[in-house]
C-alpha cells in the first residue's frame, strides 16, 4: 500500500528580496522522493485533483513544511489547490490556529490548475508581508 508520507516531501526555495538584501521567505515546493524528474510532482497534483485526493497531499505537505519551518524559525509559503481550500479549508484553518503564533509566518498561494468555483467559500484576503525570518 502506498504511504503518501513516505512519498512526498517539501523542498524549500528561498525567495530573496533584493531591496532588503535578505531572504523574505521560503517557498515549500512539493517533491516526490526517489524520482529525479523535475516535473513528477505536477503529475501527482493533476491526479490528486482529478481523483479527489489532492487535499491529502496538500495537508501532508502543509504539516511537513510547517514542522520544518517552525524548527528553523523561517517564514514559508505553501501552495494549495483550490479544491483543498473549497473542500478542506476548515482543516487548514484549524491547523493554523494550533501553531502558537507561527501561523503569521505562513503564506498561502493557490495553484493555477483549478479555477475558484465558490468565491464566497474561498474568502481570499489580500496578501501581506510575512514576518521577518
Amino acid at each position: 500500500m502506498l504511504d503518501l508520507e513516505e512519498l512526498v516531501e517539501p523542498a524549500f526555495q528561498p525567495i530573496y528580496d533584493f531591496r532588503r538584501g535578505q531572504v523574505s521567505f521560503y517557498e515549500a515546493l512539493l517533491r516526490i522522493r526517489g524520482d529525479s524528474r523535475d516535473d513528477k510532482h505536477v503529475e501527482y497534483i493533476r491526479l490528486g485533483e482529478q481523483f479527489g485526493f489532492i487535499h491529502l497531499i496538500d495537508i501532508l505537505m502543509m504539516k511537513q513544511a510547517v514542522r520544518q519551518g517552525m524548527a528553523n524559525n523561517m517564514p514559508i509559503a505553501l501552495n494549495l489547490s483550490m479544491m483543498t481550500v473549497e473542500n478542506s479549508g476548515h482543516e487548514v484553518v484549524a491547523m493554523l490556529k494550533d501553531l502558537n503564533g507561527y501561523g503569521s509566518k505562513v503564506i498561502f498561494e493557490f495553484t493555477e490548475t483549478l479555477p475558484v468555483k465558490r468565491p464566497r467559500v474561498s474568502n481570499v484576503q489580500p496578501a501581506r508581508r510575512p514576518a521577518a525570518p
